[in-house]
Parts: structure tokens; C-alpha cells; sequence
């Protein structure tokens, strides 16, 4: 198309590639360069209320308007997810607690450490209960899951023996094979 004059070929006026067929030109605003707006990345502090699951979101109010929030949660690898905030806790324990049975410590997901009277394991694997020390099933609960200790026997590494340690499970092998 040929343009003459302002007028096309079809006698219609063209639109100004300047204004925009505005008439006037305006200057973007050097901050957000005519957008009407900019994204900026401010720290907010917010208050998560117990019992939130992994990959929920939740909405709370910002600064300058309401944020929305994508909950993640990541737990320890030793510990595998029930239902109504019960929690699976595989722990490992020494040798002489699992033939004799005795207390060991067990580190809890909030932190801090309680101390659990485990019996002669017969059966490795199977489960020991501490009630009320799982997670909050729910943001409006009151009570907590229950807590299930695995226990597994824990073999310490060649470096972690002192000579002592060395001499003591030499006699254990010693007793083993006149039993056998």
C-alpha cells in the first residue's frame, strides 16, 4: 500500500506510528517503564499455625495486600508419614539395648530428645508406640499423632571401635562359635 498525505489508498486516515493515534506522547515512568507497576522482593514474617501439610497453601495479609503462601514441608529421611499425623521413625540402636533391652535416647521432630525403655528385641522391625509424639493431624487440632519407633541394629564403623570395644566382640565371637 502507498500512504500520501496521511490518506491510503482506501481514503481512510492511518494511525500515527508515533502517538498511537493518541494525538500525544507521554513518557513512561522510569520506574516501572509504563507497566503501572513493578515486582520487588521484601521479607515478610508470617505465622504458620501447626498442623499445615505439605503442598497447601494459605493466604495471609502483606503489606500491601493479601500473599499467598505454598507450604512445603520436608522431613528427616528417617522418618516416613501415617495418617491422622502419625509419624514412622526408623532408629537405630546399639547391639547390647537390643539383646537386653534397656533406655536410649530418641531425638523427637520438634528437637529434644526423650528417653525410651526398649525391650529385647525377639523381632527387629517391629514396632514400639510412644503415643502423642507424632504431628498435629491439623491446623485446628488439639491432640497429636502417635510416634512408631523401627528400631534397627546399629553397627558401628572399624575407626568408631577402640581396642576395647575390638577385645569385647572377640569374645562374643569366641563365645558364639564354641556354641556352635
Amino acid at each position: 500500500m502507498l500512504f500520501r498525505s496521511g490518506i491510503n489508498s482506501l481514503n481512510q486516515p492511518r494511525t500515527c506510528e508515533f502517538c498511537g493515534g493518541h494525538g500525544s506522547i507521554y513518557k513512561p515512568c522510569s520506574e516501572c517503564q509504563g507497566t503501572g507497576g513493578k515486582e520487588e522482593q521484601q521479607e515478610v514474617l508470617i505465622s504458620l499455625p501447626r498442623g499445615l501439610i505439605n503442598n497447601c497453601q494459605m493466604q495471609v495479609g502483606g503489606p500491601v495486600g493479601p500473599i499467598i503462601v505454598n507450604i512445603s514441608v520436608e522431613y528427616p529421611e528417617d522418618i516416613k508419614l501415617g495418617s491422622d499425623g502419625r509419624l514412622i521413625k526408623e532408629i537405630g540402636i546399639p547391639y547390647h539395648i537390643a539383646v537386653l533391652g534397656g533406655i536410649y535416647p530418641v531425638e523427637l521432630i520438634e528437637g529434644g530428645n526423650i528417653s525410651v525403655k526398649f525391650p529385647p528385641l525377639q523381632e527387629l522391625g517391629k514396632l514400639i508406640k510412644i503415643k502423642n509424639k507424632g504431628l498435629y493431624p491439623g491446623p485446628n487440632t488439639q491432640e497429636r499423632g502417635d510416634l512408631f519407633l523401627k528400631p534397627y541394629i546399629s553397627i558401628p564403623k572399624p575407626e568408631e571401635l577402640t581396642p576395647e570395644h575390638k577385645t569385647i566382640v572377640e569374645q562374643l565371637a569366641n563365645l558364639y562359635t564354641r556354641e556352635v
